[in-house]
């Protein structure tokens, strides 16, 4: 049985989930998302997951990311 209760971290992904997926926003806002997930320290698999997206989208718009401002 799953509990009830939300760690921060999932009440955190349900926010970023509900505000991406429940509304529609561009890519470039997924995007700068992403990136500010990334600096956050979070993975990519749950980046994806509360972006809606492949983690490997979210690799990658990291990188690209990195490569233009280093």
């Amino acid at each position: 049985m799953r509990h009830l209760w939300l760690t921060d971290e999932e009440k955190e992904g349900h926010a970023y989930f509900l505000n991406t997926l429940g509304r529609d926003i561009s890519k470039k806002e997924k995007q700068e998302a992403a990136v500010n997930l990334r600096r956050a320290g979070k993975s990519y698999r749950l980046i994806g997951e509360w972006l809606g997206i492949d983690p490997k989208t979210a690799l990658n718009w990291t990188k690209e990311k990195q490569e233009r401002s280093g």
